[in-house]
């Protein structure tokens, strides 16, 4: 869900959420404050804006933004997409693992209940008191 104005609201993705990290990383390792950033990026940042991308607020960090973090941070932006990639990916799996492994709802057990009784024909035609 991506809408623009103002009071915008953003579903963020795994890949976001990938890049949010690692970039909160580099900027964690450069030793530079936000301001400093925003001062040596080539494209028009505000140090509020950094301040966003590195604590996941708001909305997720756009190209530009993304490269120029990198460069002022000392990381080369390419190697910088395949860790994202990796990192969303072993995400995606995890997740999937982590839904098989969760224990059935009520509904999902009755259904299961239901599609497995062997006298569910006869009691479908029952009649009801």
């Amino acid at each position: 869900m991506y809408t623009y104005g103002m009071a915008t609201k953003y579903e963020w993705t795994r890949i976001d959420h990938a890049a949010q990290q690692i970039l909160a990383n580099a900027i964690d390792r450069s030793g530079k404050s936000y301001r400093r950033i925003a001062d040596e990026c080539e494209v028009n940042v505000s140090f509020a804006r950094i301040k966003d991308i590195h604590n996941g607020l708001r909305a997720p960090v756009r190209l530009s933004e993304f490269i120029a973090i990198c460069w002022v941070c000392g990381i080369r932006p390419e190697d910088t997409i395949r860790q994202i990639i990796i990192k969303a990916a072993a995400e995606e799996d995890a997740s999937i693992d982590d839904d098989m492994d969760a224990p059935l709802t009520a509904d999902e057990i009755m259904t299961l209940a239901a599609n497995t009784d062997p006298n569910r024909d006869m009691e479908a035609g029952t009649p009801r008191d």
